[in-house]
């Protein structure tokens, strides 16, 4: 069934914002690529947490493993801490930070899976980190320069502001359904 354009576009305020914000990336990108540093800083931090926790449980298979995970927590603290407080450090080094970022989750991964290699379920769990942390590197390749990055942003968001007006009202999708 073809959807009537006139019909199904509707101009909201969350497509407003997101326009509005990727357009001011567009024309900021260093301010958006901050942001994007602060971000980063709140998820080595998320990261330092999850590898705290998950080192208490690696003691009890491998105890190198579990000081490994303590080490890399204590790293990404560290970077946390750095891009939360720093300014400066995240306009020199923030392109940067998505590698390390990516290398310490791929490390992890690697850990998380001899700390757990005999118990299946918890092995999904290192080959997931490993997986992340590549994808992690491979969009830090795609947006090395940090303007850059804030362009990527910006157009991201102007095409979710776009995007979030084609929307169908809840007894449309119904009727959509039900015609199926």
């Amino acid at each position: 069934m073809l959807m009537n354009f006139k019909r199904n576009f509707q101009l909201n305020f969350s497509a407003l914002i997101l326009i509005l914000l990727g357009l001011i990336s567009i024309l900021f990108p260093l301010v958006s690529t901050m942001t994007i540093g602060i971000i980063s800083g709140f998820m080595f931090l998320m990261v330092a947490l999850m590898l705290f926790t998950i080192a208490a449980g690696q003691m009890v298979f491998n105890k190198a493993v579990g000081i490994l995970s303590i080490i890399l927590a204590v790293i990404s603290i560290i970077f946390s801490w750095l891009l939360l407080f720093n300014p400066a450090v995240i306009s020199v080094i923030a392109s940067y930070m998505i590698y390390i970022l990516g290398f310490i989750m791929i490390i992890a991964g690697i850990s998380h899976l001899i700390a757990t290699w005999k118990f299946k379920p918890l092995r999904i769990m290192g080959i997931l980190d490993v997986i992340f942390g590549i994808i992690y590197i491979l969009v830090g390749v795609i947006v090395k320069n940090p303007w850059n990055m804030g362009v990527v942003i910006g157009i991201w968001l102007i095409l979710m502001g776009i995007l979030s007006c084609f929307t169908l009202t809840r007894q449309e999708y119904i009727d959509i359904q039900k015609s199926e």
